[in-house]
């Protein structure tokens, strides 16, 4: 007290000390903790002589019990610097009062963290809850709110590296502050977690990549009606980003780590969509998200309690200290960030040509071009510190921080759904950010406000050079602290958590295997199969009726074959079709009364415990034992159809063929679809007199034995001869399956619907061979008005409902006469154009045909579909 008493003999320097106070000191409120202190008595000379000494707060909104845990060295300090740093405290964001009102957003919770530690009853007037969380109960681990017992949650750390302080620490931490239980455990961890999946309410699986073990927690959370959430804070779940060269570290990979990062991109990717939810770290992440998940929340990253605690306690050190200011500091982080750098570059080195006082410190790796001696003797290099010690370091590194540059790629979608760490971890601290402005640094930084935007050279140096004037940095220091602590820190986080996990939480409808329709199909699904297009259209029509689908896929399924497959469906859906897409192997867990959708005779035998499910329904688009010939593979196929299954058939011809030829009952429950035709792309387009002359559009298909392939080659060689001019165009399968050179020809290959459509438009005839089931392309050639030559086999005229395509015995000179004839008369085939119009007409669209069908499979199984919307 020595230099108090000095004060005391000295009047001026006292009258000094007592303006100084006025500017923060509360007399009514000091004279609460002075029940001793006369009315006559001066508050203020009290404090100084002894209210200090005894830590008694001068105001409610300094607590010099803080202040002293903060400074050590403030006790020793002389009067007028005590003054100076209590006065600098007051016109902060830092006081008790300002720092309860940011954290919250309204006031810290007193009466709720004080009902739940009784402990803390009667500390007296001068206790402040707030302080005593701020200094003992968060070491302590105690909560602000009242527990949620309802509320478990199961937090999966699948990477293990810095981001998960941000995704998992500082998530488990929030989780903490609701008084939510969290459970963290590490990707190896993970088969441990399977059984006590019931446990939790929800489960959330941060940057966990598909596999046997996260593909079962998945399984086993949504047949315990758990939700799970795949939380991920970089764009590492769009493969597109490679294709494009958009991340740098990426690119510097040789190609067997580029593989091996694809494969990453693909296994995060699929469990993303196999997850109920997405949780992501920025707008910018959620807008990708959203392209293919439906239910995407924003978490931003945040800084812990612990980190606001310690930047606290070290600016209010800084506060008493001078030391200069003269760094640009760049936080690299890793080797990958030359291409992000290199937009700064210029202006950074312009700054510090202008200012010989400057330094460049670069943490991390990073390259720079050849510098001059002057200028290469002002680069200071820190070297990375292990991500567990960065924060205790970060200080250290920021000692002579003028500020902090965060430039990145703003053309890269990756960068710009990075989270804007490198503004709010400084500016905890008092350090400003010049960023680049990408969407994350855009929604936090004012420019010239709280920091500074930059994207070109000249911008980058000019905010510098701003920085440089001391005025100017203190401003904008205090104001980006003031933005951290308000927008960045976990008190802001706890919203969030809040109104994902609680306020607007809707668990996981209690649905159990039984109450999903688990498709079975072939696989890979190719973008232009007919056959999986039907499946997918019929999957597609449940779900619009709120039937919940999974979808096994038979085969040798790699996670490529299955993202490939799940890319076709999301090409062609608005929305999830499939919750879930799996390989077969892991149908053995479903339960036996779980309904099945067999597509083709080999997803029968696919897996042994098919025949266990007594729940089954085939949609059978073909009679199947007609593809081979009479051997085992026609007898299997045979005995695909039984009287154990309900059916839904493409086309009325079906239902005789399998009551006739296979057995099946009377009653056996069969819903008939009518065929379609997608008026957008097959319909007239020209006059009968536009079409080319002699031109054949020929299916050829000579993987189809069905398709005839031999006996078409074997006419057109025949028609060919005898008319040169002929023109015969291929179209179906690739020109290397056409192994034959028998007379000229051009193959277009597989062909979109518009170019298909175009095709029958030109041509004059349609050769096409529908010797089982109806095929669609004959009905679209028609459609457009190209008359069509089929082969009279199987009652086709029945078959096809009144057909009215051009009949030909199924031998090659029948065939070629038919042909010839055809092409040399006009009032056939304008007959043959009219008739073909008109049959087509009634044909409605697959979406009608499909929608009846899907509530046909809703009738059936009303509790299976208890959640199906019935429209009739």
């Amino acid at each position: 007290m020595s230099n108090i008493l000095v004060v005391g003999k000295d009047v001026e320097k006292l009258e000094h000390a007592k303006k100084q106070l006025a500017q923060f000191f509360d007399e009514e409120y000091y004279r609460t903790l002075c029940s001793g202190l006369g009315p006559d008595e001066d508050a203020r000379e009290h404090f100084i002589f002894y209210g200090l000494a005894e830590s008694r707060n001068p105001s409610r909104d300094i607590n010099l019990q803080l202040i002293e845990a903060a400074i050590p060295e403030f006790i020793s300090m002389p009067l007028e610097q005590k003054l100076n740093v209590l006065g600098g405290l007051v016109s902060s964001s830092l006081t008790i009062g300002n720092w309860e009102k940011i954290f919250r957003g309204d006031m810290f919770p007193t009466n709720s963290y004080l009902s739940q530690h009784s402990d803390l009853d009667d500390q007296g007037p001068t206790f402040n809850p707030f302080v005593h969380w701020l200094l003992h109960g968060l070491d302590e681990g105690r909560s602000w709110f009242a527990s949620q017992t309802d509320k478990r949650i199961l937090l999966i750390d699948g990477i293990g590296n810095a981001s998960s302080i941000y995704r998992v620490t500082n998530k488990a931490e929030a989780f903490r502050l609701l008084s939510i239980q969290c459970d963290v455990v590490s990707y190896s961890q993970l088969a441990d977690c399977i059984d006590k999946l019931h446990e939790y309410s929800d489960i959330v699986l941060f940057r966990t990549p598909i596999s046997d073990a996260s593909i079962e927690i998945i399984r086993r959370a949504r047949a315990l009606g758990k939700t799970t959430y795949f939380d991920v804070d970089d764009l590492v779940f769009c493969k597109d980003t490679l294709a494009a060269g958009e991340i740098d570290g990426v690119n510097a990979l040789d190609s067997l780590q580029r593989v091996q990062y694809s494969l990453d991109v693909s296994r995060y990717r699929y469990c993303a969509e196999l997850c109920d939810r997405m949780i992501v770290s920025t707008e910018a992440l959620a807008l990708e998200a959203r392209k293919f998940h439906a239910d995407v929340h924003v978490i931003h990253n945040s800084a812990s309690s612990e980190y606001v605690r310690r930047a606290a306690l070290e600016w209010f050190r800084r506060a008493t200290t001078s030391a200069p200011k003269n760094e640009v500091v760049y936080l690299s982080g890793s080797n990958t960030h030359d291409r992000d750098f290199s937009s700064a570059l210029d202006g950074v080195l312009s700054a510090l040509a202008n200012n010989p006082k400057l330094r460049l410190r670069v943490v991390g790796p990073l390259h720079l071009p050849d510098l001059s001696p002057e200028l290469e003797d002002r680069v200071v290099r820190t070297e990375l510190v292990p991500y567990g010690e960065y924060y205790e370091a970060l200080p250290k590194m920021l000692e002579a921080a003028l500020c902090t540059i965060a430039p990145l790629d703003i053309e890269s979608r990756f960068c710009q759904g990075k989270s804007a760490l490198k503004f709010f971890e400084p500016a905890l601290l008092g350090v400003p950010t010049c960023a680049s402005p990408t969407p994350p640094f855009q929604a936090l930084i004012e420019n010239g406000v709280n920091g500074f935007l930059a994207e070109k050279s000249d911008e980058w140096s000019s905010c510098i050079e701003k920085l440089t004037d001391h005025g100017k940095n203190e401003e904008i220091s205090a104001q980006a602290r003031k933005t951290a602590i308000k927008e960045c820190s976990i008190y802001s986080l706890l919203e969030e958590i809040k109104s994902t996990f609680v306020e607007g939480h809707k668990p996981a409808d209690k649905i159990t295997n039984g109450k999903y329709l688990n498709w079975v199909v072939p696989s890979p699904i190719p973008a232009e199969s007919g056959g999986h297009n039907t499946i997918l259209n019929l999957c597609f029509a449940t779900s619009k009726l709120g039937i919940r689908n999974r979808l096994f896929l038979t085969g040798e399924n790699s996670y490529r074959v299955i993202e490939d497959s799940v890319k076709v469906i999301r090409d062609k859906f608005p929305y999830q079709v499939f919750e879930e897409v799996l390989p077969i192997d892991k149908i053995d867990a479903l339960d036996p009364l779980s309904p099945l959708i067999l597509t083709h005779n080999s997803t029968h035998f696919c897996h042994p415990l098919i025949e266990k499910h007594l729940k089954k329904i085939y949609l059978v688009q073909d009679f199947e034992p007609m593809f081979s010939p009479y051997s085992y593979e026609y007898v299997r196929a045979i005995s695909t159809y039984r009287n154990d299954m309900d059916y839904v058939t493409i086309g009325k011809w079906l239902p005789s063929m399998l009551k006739d030829h296979c057995g099946l009952k009377e009653d056996t429950r069969i819903f008939s679809t009518n065929f379609w035709i997608d008026r957008q792309y097959y319909k007239p387009s020209c006059k009968f007199e536009e079409r080319k002359k002699c031109t054949i559009a020929f299916l050829a298909r000579p993987s189809m034995p069905r398709r005839f392939y031999d006996l078409a080659i074997a006419a057109l060689c025949i028609v060919k001869k005898e008319m040169p001019d002929l023109k015969i165009i291929s179209f179906g399968e690739p020109s290397s399956n056409l192994e034959h050179s028998l007379f000229e020809y051009e193959n277009v290959g597989v062909l979109s619907k518009a170019d298909l459509a175009e095709l029958y438009a030109e041509s004059t005839i349609g050769l096409c061979f529908s010797t089982t089931n109806p095929s669609l392309i004959t009905y679209e050639m028609l459609a457009c008005g190209l008359p069509v030559i089929d082969l009279d086999l199987n009652d086709a005229a029945e078959r096809h409902g009144g057909y009215p395509a051009i009949l030909a015995p199924a031998d090659p000179e029948s065939l070629a006469t038919i042909v010839k004839s055809t092409l040399q008369s006009d009032s056939v085939r304008r007959s043959a154009s009219l008739n073909g119009v008109k049959f087509t007409d009634a044909f409605n669209t697959i979406e009608h045909e499909m929608d009846n069908a899907a509530q046909f499979i809703a009738d059936l199984y009303p509790l299976v579909c208890a959640d199906a919307i019935h429209v009739r």
